[in-house]
């Protein structure tokens, strides 16, 4: 690290600014600088190292870009919109990942595999009962029809099929 008689010479700013890639740097209160992204819509995405009290601007205010400005609006919307897309991403992964959880957890519970299997019985019989509605309906209508054709006096051989 660079010896505190040199940055005071040079001056803090230039000094920090021309070792803001190392490991090594420290802000004014010999804090580590930390390596941050920032996720604001005025600068999405720009690299930035700061002070872990950076917003607490009283302890210490050593706070730097690392990137250069985006150069318009139109390059910041698009930062900002593929931060946003990237956190939608994020989002759908993790409930992606919570259904999948509980997918694995199911998987292994034998009381939800049995309320499972509960419950597909009940919508088998369900359909069953629906299938034999339809069949008994079709053969009243059917029986309806044919009453219908004697009462008025149609006879089978009569109707064109």
């Amino acid at each position: 690290m660079v010896s505190s008689s040199n940055t005071h010479t040079q001056g803090y700013k230039e000094w920090a600014l021309r070792n803001r890639w190392s490991e090594d740097l420290r802000c004014k209160c010999d804090e580590p600088a930390t390596f941050s992204i920032s996720k604001i819509v005025d600068n999405p995405w720009r690299k930035f190292r700061g002070c872990l009290n950076y917003k607490n601007l009283k302890k210490c205010e050593f706070f730097l870009w690392l990137d250069p400005p985006l150069p318009n609006t139109y390059y910041k919307e698009t930062m900002w919109k593929f931060h946003m897309d990237l956190e939608e991403a994020n989002n759908n992964k993790a409930f992606g990942m919570e259904v999948l959880k509980l997918s694995e957890e199911a998987k292994n519970n034998k009381a939800v595999q049995l309320d499972i299997l509960n419950r597909l019985k009940v919508e088998l019989l369900m359909m069953v009962m629906l299938l034999v509605v339809v069949i008994v309906m079709g053969l009243w209508f059917t029986m309806l029809w044919l009453k219908h054709c004697e009462v008025v006096g149609i006879s089978l051989v009569q109707v064109e099929w």
